[in-house]
């Protein structure tokens, strides 16, 4: 069995991780619990007590454009500190292998769609997301640059919106799918005639369900070695205007939708060429926008009937 360790297990992303490693029966999981990652002594500790021979380092601290705009320091230091005790201490642990779960924020803002991995180093990052971004592509130099001096295997994988039951609700750093589904559902339960969204509605992106993205994250983990990044996307551009429609129609919701052009849009368009993960791992989406959104209605309303409705402010540490 092949000792693997997962630095979050929270999350969209984190839940369907944990639950995709568990039922492998080739391999024995661990998970980061209460450690500072961004405290070198705890990361060497963690590293001493698990002896992982994988890492998948899936934590982070961000959110949605409204958080990167509010916490643009928070964000480079967190992202960049962990990358840093993660890496080098994983190097010193006798760590084999190491794979950072990156962001389609790290793209420069003016490339052409789909994002091809060859493109990410061509500008800067939004500014809205810059420091985020930034702090995220910094690890894809650190593990190029350990497997050129060290021999550190790894993978930097670039992954898309990913959204889904476990995902941050919080209204201040919640991502597109849960604001909207959060919106719609409310809406639909206490009979509102309205509900505003963000920005223009023109705006495009590529939404990943998580338990594709969990598949797609351990498939690269087991199969892909190399330097170059790897994008991990649906590689379906779909504008804001159709991901409001899709979830008011998945909440029951039938009143008006609202765009609030004031408030800001982000990068104009985003979508991930995924060409090299359907040749090299033959991995593509088992679930669409449709069914994704509808499955995590009915997990939200689960979740708010029981009482246990999770609003994360996604500012918490591992």
């Amino acid at each position: 069995m092949r000792r693997v360790l997962i630095t979050s297990a929270e999350g969209a992303l984190g839940s369907s991780l944990q639950k995709h490693l568990k039922e492998s029966p080739t391999v024995r999981l661990a998970v980061c619990e209460k450690v500072n990652l961004l405290d070198s002594a705890e990361v060497v500790e963690m590293y001493r007590r698990y002896r992982p021979e994988l890492v998948i380092h899936n934590h982070e601290i961000g959110g949605g454009i409204a958080a990167h705009r509010a916490h643009p320091g928070e964000h480079f230091y967190a992202n960049t500190a962990m990358a840093l005790n993660l890496i080098e201490n994983a190097r010193r642990s006798g760590v084999s292998r190491f794979v950072y779960v990156g962001t389609a924020d790290s793209y420069p803002r003016n490339i052409s769609v789909p994002m091809k991995e060859a493109n990410l180093w061509n500008g800067l990052p939004d500014s809205a997301h810059a420091s985020y971004g930034i702090a995220k592509r910094i690890a894809a130099m650190m593990l190029e640059a350990y497997r050129s001096e060290y021999g550190l295997s790894g993978a930097y994988l670039v992954l898309t919106n990913v959204y889904g039951p476990d995902a941050d609700f919080h209204p201040e750093t919640s991502q597109a799918v849960a604001a909207m589904v959060r919106r719609f559902v409310e809406a639909a339960d206490t009979g509102r005639d309205e509900v505003v969204c963000w920005g223009s509605g023109t705006v495009t992106r590529d939404f990943l369900y998580a338990g594709d993205a969990a598949r797609g994250v351990v498939e690269a983990a087991f199969g892909y070695d190399s330097p170059e990044p790897l994008n991990l996307g649906s590689g379906v551009e779909v504008s804001n205007r159709e991901l409001a429609e899709t979830a008011a129609a998945a909440a029951g919701y039938s009143g008006r939708i609202v765009w609030d052009a004031s408030r800001p849009d982000g990068v104009l368009r985003r979508c991930l060429d995924v060409t090299r993960a359907r040749q090299l791992l033959e991995f593509s989406p088992r679930v669409d926008l449709e069914e994704g959104i509808r499955r995590t209605v009915r997990w939200w309303r689960s979740r708010q009937s029981s009482g246990r409705a999770p609003v994360a402010s996604g500012r918490d540490r591992c």
